[in-house]
């Protein structure tokens, strides 16, 4: 039997891409700290870039031992700090096929061709926008660790704060024969914790070093929050759009804060930021792009039970992270329900009841699609929409509340058709079409109706909040404790209607 998951077009070129990064990353550092003989170093790069083409982790720990020795070479103790750190955050930087590493690595690369600003949208398309926020917030801290080591006021448009070397890289290259580890009693001899912290106390503009970081963070996070790997177009505007956003930010706070590089360098790091962040988006978007495969699930280790226990597994899997990322969105909820619709079938009997039902329909569903929305029957006597902004949900439900007064007036009472309506905004699961059917938003939508009667709108503070202009006036009803809701939510009650009185609802009902 098989399943659907989604792989990577070309996926089996991403271990070389990952190993030549690997390899681009140890030259880089090898260069800046000149400890190994210049014959060693490509040899010593090429088996990290091998380790980062088939074992990853491995790779990530080769590397972090070469580079402690290196540093120790220069400062012991800063060689044995970072030894330290290292070893406790190589399988963080290793996990997953060493994506963290892969972006710290392309930072420390793009630092050499001053395109620092790519890496952090580029982070958050890779990895997302939460895991990818931490990893461009770690790469800029290790760009400055590393600037503040060697002593660099900046490295490439980065101020780093470095004043006086902790690490003399020139005295690592004129080393005689540093593999027979001779210079190492002198390195411990040598130590000097106070010496080691006074250096770092001394770093300049340590407001912009802590600025940093918080930006890079912030252009990750909204790269990935915007991207969408099944819409190239959209992934490739966020990425080039986070990088634009991050250098304007960028420029402007060193400004602000007297940054160390230049206007003439940070203006010409804008274009070029901003080529390899739209090149990156457009490989990963068009040459590597997310596809479905099929997948065998009929594992030979296992017993008949247990596959098809691992098979459902992975179907429940597959369709949660398609559901998130295809599905998942932040909308304005309105849903309605019919007054006395039980009353009215006895009555009036069942076929005029679906009269009514579909008449109201008709009524309500183009009023919700000349507002933007999306719109569905609940499957019985209500409604239920999607909507992009609240002023357009708001809007919307005045003028349903507004055409069924006219159809109305037009009836004999028992022929008339009351509706009420609860707005609230929050995340949703929405269908082919933008209909919502599932998520936190329809929930609480429903429980602000509830507290409705015929005729009446509530909408819940938020929705009242983020609207730039309200279609009528609003009047508040409290705060309200409603059921499987766990904080209390802020009801308004939109007054659509001349002349209307606000009606607060006694108690909400049992069930919605």
């Amino acid at each position: 039997m098989s399943a659907v998951r989604l792989v990577r077009r070309r996926a089996g070129i991403l271990p070389w891409i990952r190993a030549a990064v690997f390899f681009a990353a140890s030259m880089a550092a090898f260069s800046a700290l000149p400890f190994y003989p210049s014959g060693v170093r490509p040899l010593l790069a090429l088996v990290c870039a091998a380790l980062g083409l088939f074992a990853p982790a491995i790779g990530v720990l080769v590397l972090v031992l070469a580079l402690a020795i290196a540093l120790a070479a220069g400062n012991f103790l800063v060689g044995a700090l970072f030894l330290l750190v290292g070893l406790v955050s190589v399988q963080y930087f290793g996990q997953d096929g060493a994506r963290v590493f892969v972006v710290v690595a392309l930072a420390f690369v793009a630092s050499m061709l001053k395109a620092e600003w790519a890496l952090a949208p580029m982070a958050g398309y890779m990895l997302g926008a939460g895991e990818g926020a931490v990893a461009a917030t770690v790469a800029v801290a290790l760009l400055e660790a590393a600037g503040l080591v060697l002593g660099h006021g900046s490295t490439g448009i980065l101020a780093t704060g470095g004043v006086k070397p902790l690490v003399d890289a020139a005295g690592l290259a004129s080393l005689r024969d540093p593999l027979s580890f001779g210079w190492l009693a002198g390195a411990v001899g040598r130590m000097d914790v106070d010496a080691v912290l006074k250096t770092l106390s001394s770093a300049r503009n340590l407001p912009l070093l802590v600025v940093q970081p918080v930006l890079w963070g912030a252009a990750a996070a909204l790269a990935g929050s915007l991207a969408k790997r099944d819409s190239p177009v959209r992934s490739l505007a966020a990425v080039v759009g986070a990088t634009v956003l991050l250098a304007g930010a960028s420029i402007g706070v060193m400004r602000a804060l007297g940054g160390p590089v230049g206007g003439v360098a940070l203006a010409s790091a804008v274009p070029i930021s901003i080529v390899a962040s739209g090149a990156f988006a457009a490989l990963a978007a068009w040459v590597f792009p997310l596809v479905h495969a099929p997948e065998d699930t009929a594992l030979p280790s296992l017993t008949t039970e247990d596959a098809e226990v691992d098979q459902l597994l992975r179907m429940i899997a597959d369709a949660e992270e398609a559901l998130e990322e295809r599905h998942s969105a932040e909308r304005v909820v309105l849903i309605t329900d019919m007054k006395a619709f039980a009353r009215m079938t006895q009555e009036q009997g069942t076929v005029a009841t679906a009269k009514a039902i579909q008449k109201h329909r008709d009524l309500l569903l183009p009023v919700i699609a000349q507002h933007t929305g999306h719109g569905k029957s609940t499957g019985g006597d209500g409604l239920v929409a999607a909507f992009a902004s609240a002023d357009e949900a708001l809007k919307a439900a005045v003028m349903m509340q507004r055409e069924l007064k006219r159809y109305n007036e037009k009836r004999t009472e028992d022929r008339r058709i009351f509706v009420r309506m609860g707005i609230a905004s929050g995340e949703v699961i929405v269908d082919r079409v933008g209909c919502p059917f599932i998520g936190d938003a329809l929930n609480r939508a429903a429980r602000v109706m509830g507290l409705a009667d015929g005729g009446q709108v509530f909408a819940a503070a938020d929705v009242v909040d983020s609207a730039a202009e309200l279609p009528s006036p609003v009047v508040s009803h409290g705060g309200f404790s409603l059921k499987n809701i766990t904080r209390p939510i802020d009801v308004y009650e939109v007054l659509w209607d001349e002349g209307q009185q606000p009606k607060r609802p006694e108690s909400e009902p049992s069930a919605a």
